[in-house]
């Protein structure tokens, strides 16, 4: 789940455009405000910070009921979903806890002993050039792949690939925030 949602977290921040149809602006636009104004985050209420993640896990989760546990083949698959399922459903309330300055005293000693991605961890990601440490479910899996270059990586490739630029429209954010169009 972690590294899912670095995966997710990279695609949003990097590529496609927020005029595409349905994920333009439900999806890409708020990671595009966010990159460029990380505070942005901290201005959503619990629904809107954690509706999208619960409108696709729940699905998951319901559809457990349906895998028969009578063989450990069954048995571990439906562990694993209900696993990935409770890992993955926080994602967006622990990067919002993230960038919280003085989130609650639970999610500190959580964050400190490094359960859950921590402030200090999470706002590598916000300086340029903004590159590394995606994964926003925990946080763990970002060492690893910053160390081994994973995002850098797959962006040459898909480069190379496609002709896409990553970032491409970031300019036009960062003036949004100059202009005062975009809250900062």
């Amino acid at each position: 789940a972690d590294f899912l949602s670095g995966i997710i977290h990279w695609i949003a921040d990097t590529w496609f455009s927020d005029t595409m149809p349905i994920l333009g602006q439900r999806l890409l636009k708020p990671f595009r405000v966010h990159h460029v104004n990380p505070d942005d985050f901290l201005r959503r209420n619990v629904l809107d910070t954690n509706g999208d993640v619960a409108a696709i896990v729940i699905p998951f989760l319901i559809a457990v009921f349906w895998i028969s546990t009578t063989n450990p083949w069954s048995a571990a698959l439906a562990v694993y979903m209900v696993s990935f399922c409770a890992t993955g459903l926080p994602t967006n309330q622990v990067h919002q806890w993230a960038h919280m300055k003085n989130p609650p005293i639970i999610i500190r000693w959580l964050q400190s002993s490094r359960l859950i991605l921590s402030r200090r961890a999470h706002l590598q990601h916000h300086k340029a050039p903004h590159i590394d440490n995606y994964c926003i479910a925990l946080g763990w899996c970002n060492p690893l792949l910053t160390a081994i270059e994973f995002f850098p990586r797959l962006e040459r490739i898909v480069t190379e690939l496609t002709g896409l630029q990553p970032r491409n429209d970031d300019q036009k954010y960062y003036a949004a925030l100059e202009a005062g169009s975009i809250n900062g």
